[in-house]
């Protein structure tokens, strides 16, 4: 294990396998306010939309401001375990079109490991971004900004807050518990699509 793995590692049991556990009694009670909100499952492919022409645009900012690439990780430390297997695009701020092949535990075990504790992370913490971070304008931009503590790059925050402007849509319009499944929706999407990333890649760049 490399210096590099090992430190992100320990930020990730850090920032998300201990709060996971310490919240794990809430799981009963979030899959009740799942059930309840279903219906807001309807707005993930408007949150998705909105998401990825955001995203297209900050990143052709991003080319032209380099200083908007920084983030202290580089990707959102929930699923950083998971990004290091898959190919980073072609074109992308640092990236190389290969990933970084570097997960001393291997693709396979790294997903039987962490992939629970990632979907127990957005069932807990989705819920809690959507009761407080909701009640205006302000309030969505300040949880955009606090992703940078999870190691986005900067320009991230773009389509994060554009995403947030989306789920107080739906919080103003349906309630937090439709906003709250719009969001956990949102993530297992994008999840599973990084998991298929993983799983079809060519052997040698994350394949499992």
């Amino acid at each position: 294990m490399s210096l590099a793995e090992m430190w992100e590692l320990l930020v990730f049991v850090a920032l998300v396998v201990v709060p996971v556990l310490a919240s794990i009694k809430q799981v009963p009670a979030r899959l009740r306010d799942l059930r309840a909100g279903i219906r807001g499952v309807v707005y993930v492919p408007v949150v998705l939309t909105v998401l990825f022409t955001v995203a297209a645009a900050a990143l052709v900012l991003a080319e032209y401001v380099p200083p908007l690439q920084w983030g202290w990780l580089g990707t959102n430390v929930v699923v950083a375990p998971l990004a290091d297997l898959a190919p980073a695009p072609e074109g992308a701020p640092g990236g190389t079109g290969a990933g970084s092949g570097g997960t001393f535990l291997g693709p396979t075990l790294t997903l039987a490991l962490f992939l629970p504790f990632i979907l127990l992370a957005f069932l807990v913490f989705n819920w809690y971004e959507e009761a407080y971070y909701r009640g205006s304008l302000r309030d969505v931009g300040i949880w955009a900004v606090l992703h940078l503590v999870m190691g986005i790059p900067i320009f991230a925050v773009i389509p994060i807050f554009a995403a947030g402007l989306v789920y107080k849509w739906i919080y103003d319009r349906r309630g937090l518990r439709a906003a709250y499944t719009a969001h956990l929706g949102t993530n297992v999407a994008l999840l599973s699509v990084l998991v298929l990333t993983i799983v079809l890649a060519p052997t040698g760049t994350g394949a499992v």
